[in-house]
């Protein structure tokens, strides 16, 4: 766009935001004609059309950030989700192999016993 163009988006702007918001009750002279207003006749511009518009881009930006941050929460979420899930799955499979090896190893104690066992007979 170019500087008229640019202009002329936000003369458009600034008229609808007095005909919308306030019923044309505050002024907002069309600014995009440079020689529209001669030194005889008087620009207007009420302060309030500007504020309006000022107010209306802060809070459009807050609810940008706002939405920005939730999906980056969601994200991280989600994220951890997944990890979380992953953990999970590793700490079942490592009680399995710990009960297994609790398993083995009374077996092993039992064979170990029956066979001291057997020792002792031999030599009585």
């Amino acid at each position: 766009m170019n500087r008229q163009e640019v202009l002329s988006k936000l003369c458009e702007l600034c008229t609808t935001v007095s005909h919308n918001a306030f019923d044309y009750q505050h002024a907002s002279d069309c600014f995009c004609d440079p020689n529209r207003y001669d030194r005889k006749s008087s620009f207007q511009f009420d302060e309030t059309v500007l504020t309006f518009i000022q107010d209306a881009v802060h809070e459009k930006i807050k609810q940008h950030k706002r939405a920005t941050m939730n999906q980056t929460q969601t994200d991280a979420l989600a994220n951890m989700y997944e990890i979380m899930t992953g953990l999970k799955t590793q700490v079942h499979q490592m009680t399995m192999q710990t009960e297994a090896l609790q398993r083995n190893i009374s077996v092993f104690e039992r064979h170990m016993s029956h066979q001291k066992q057997n020792e002792t007979c031999k030599d009585s």
